[in-house]
């Protein structure tokens, strides 16, 4: 089995893509990971009970701690990629557990989740100032990264950054 190669330290606080990433499984690799990349904070979200696109969708929000459920493709973008009350970090570091269950149950979900998130990086990746978007606010670009963590002979496709919708 090939060992699952990652980049020590990963850039998780660069904005550049990818910005879905596989890491090993172990909580000591993803501590290390974490620590050497400077993350100090990161969310934790569970995708173990997931079979559709709109259960990872509702995962991510408790996840999160977002009350919005039951999202569809583009309502999730909308919350995901609309102002928030992160706007001060420089990093917003998702660690999603379970990614493997969930591509078993529905890879095509599966790969409609990680095009999102990596369309949600590269929209947090680019700064806002005062009006753009209609957004009444400004904020720097933010590094976002979602780690899928598998153990060690696990394979899972991440697809190419996309940048349309």
């Amino acid at each position: 089995m090939a060992k699952i190669q990652v980049e020590h330290p990963l850039r998780l606080c660069s904005t550049e893509p990818p910005h879905v990433h596989c890491i090993p499984a172990n909580k000591d690799s993803l501590e290390v990971t974490l620590k050497a990349a400077g993350v100090k904070h990161h969310d934790k979200v569970n995708l173990a009970d997931c079979g559709n696109l709109e259960d990872a969708f509702n995962a991510i929000m408790i996840g999160l701690g977002l009350p919005y459920r039951k999202l569809n493709y583009d309502a999730f973008l909308d919350v995901m990629m609309g102002p928030s009350p992160i706007v001060p970090i420089k990093a917003w570091i998702i660690v999603v557990s379970n990614a493997h269950h969930f591509f078993k149950r529905s890879s095509a979900g599966f790969g409609e989740l990680t095009s999102v998130l990596n369309l949600v990086g590269s929209k947090w990746a680019k700064p806002v100032t005062g009006g753009d978007e209609g957004e009444g606010f400004s904020r720097a670009p933010v590094a976002f990264h979602v780690l899928l963590p598998v153990d060690e002979g696990v394979s899972l496709p991440l697809p190419k950054l996309t940048l349309s919708h």
